[in-house]
């Protein structure tokens, strides 16, 4: 708290498994960087919906990164994605209470996403990728790791509607085919990396 009070101008803070930085941490420093803070990463952090909520915040926010933030729920990510606009980087990995009730916010506010990960979060499920492709065409990279639910739906949106994807990492998604990459017809011409390891079918 000492050391935020004497910068004038904070731009990207990555608190990535602080154990100190928990809700009464994040709550003192977000308003004093709302004007200027463009990214965030408290992965692993102890804090919970209350300081999430206050995210909201920061308009010019641009990256944020939740993972394994075990705490934090849909209601508190609803607000931040309803109130900044700009997000281009959303990560929502591993985060077990996050469902696409709040994913389902991400096209409706946040259209010019070039990054999203919702890797090993049971709850975030291929619809979600599949709205998200639909509306956020300038979509560059895509994670959803452990995604036992997903089908080939997303994969065949992404395919029609983002051009400039580089790299998709699907590992371990078991219900998608080799219909959803057939559907490309070579589309994806910036395509670089594909993971497709434990997908059988």
């Amino acid at each position: 708290r000492r050391s935020i009070g004497k910068v004038p101008v904070v731009e990207d803070m990555c608190m990535a498994n602080c154990q100190y930085c928990d809700d009464s941490v994040l709550s003192y420093i977000i308003p004093k960087s709302k004007r200027t803070l463009t990214a965030l990463d408290v992965s692993g952090c102890p804090v919970t919906s209350e300081s999430i909520i206050v995210l909201a915040q920061l308009k010019n926010l641009q990256k944020l990164v939740v993972d394994n933030c075990l705490l934090i729920e849909d209601k508190a990510l609803m607000e931040v994605f309803q109130k900044c606009t700009n997000l281009r980087h959303i990560s929502l990995r591993s985060v077990p209470k996050v469902s696409n009730q709040s994913a389902f916010y991400i096209p409706k506010f946040c259209r010019q996403l070039q990054y999203f990960d919702m890797s090993h979060s049971p709850l975030i499920t291929g619809a979600a990728l599949n709205e998200i492709a639909q509306v956020c065409s300038q979509m560059v990279e895509a994670f959803a790791q452990d995604s036992y639910t997903m089908d080939d739906v997303p994969v065949i949106s992404i395919g029609k509607n983002c051009p400039a994807v580089r790299t998709l990492d699907f590992r371990n998604c078991v219900k998608l085919s080799s219909l959803s990459i057939k559907s490309w017809k070579g589309r994806l011409k910036k395509l670089e990396t594909l993971i497709l390891e434990g997908c059988i079918r």
